[in-house]
């Protein structure tokens, strides 16, 4: 399920309720823990929430307690699920140590914006998502050279799990390129399940 991550979604708000932006953030993430609870008794397992602005405008101070605030409400309301915080149109790496203090199984990153390699260690226990699909041009990329990446962060990083994905919305592109470069995806896969692991030669 892909729902609005609390922090954008306040971002994005026009805040006339007179309160704080740290007071709507954390709000939000308690009705975004409501839509949860109601979510996974209908049998719905992984919850991915898009957090663009947490890489475009990091929250300082009272505003980054809220947002761990708002991650934790729904943390508790999983009961066994997965929640995914997905960045993207931003360099993750200035604000991974809170990344890595989020109440979340799975940390997304947007490889066209983020460099792998600076990514800290502080982020070696939870999920990494890897955005290899850019979806900001038609050319597709090469499933040899994801998987190389792939095998890279996993040594390096040595995280929980590894998820494929893009990098961002995917949804402007055409749907023929937008397919062609989403079958990266599997064929990386099978590489990465290979006797090598992806490593190539």
């Amino acid at each position: 399920v892909l729902l609005p991550g609390p922090y954008t979604f306040a971002g994005l708000l026009d805040n006339r309720s007179g309160e704080p932006d740290s007071a709507l953030i954390h709000r939000i993430g308690r009705l975004l823990a409501e839509e949860v609870k109601e979510l996974r008794g209908k049998g719905y397992r992984t919850f991915q929430f898009q957090e663009p602005l947490l890489v475009d405008r990091p929250p300082e101070g009272v505003a980054a307690e809220s947002v761990l605030a708002a991650y934790q409400s729904i943390a508790h309301q999983l009961s066994g699920g997965t929640s995914i915080v997905w960045t993207y149109h931003g360099d993750a790496a200035p604000v991974a140590p809170l990344l890595a203090r989020l109440s979340v199984g799975v940390v997304g990153v947007d490889l066209a914006e983020t460099e792998v390699t600076k990514l800290p260690i502080a982020l070696e226990h939870k999920g990494i998502g890897l955005g290899v699909v850019d979806p900001r041009t038609t050319l597709v990329e090469d499933a040899g050279e994801v998987a190389r990446m792939v095998r890279a962060v996993r040594d390096r990083l040595h995280p929980s799990s590894i998820w494929l994905s893009h990098g961002a919305p995917i949804d402007l592109l055409p749907w023929e390129p937008a397919t062609r470069k989403l079958h990266v995806l599997p064929a990386a896969r099978q590489l990465l399940a290979g006797p090598d692991g992806g490593g190539g030669r």
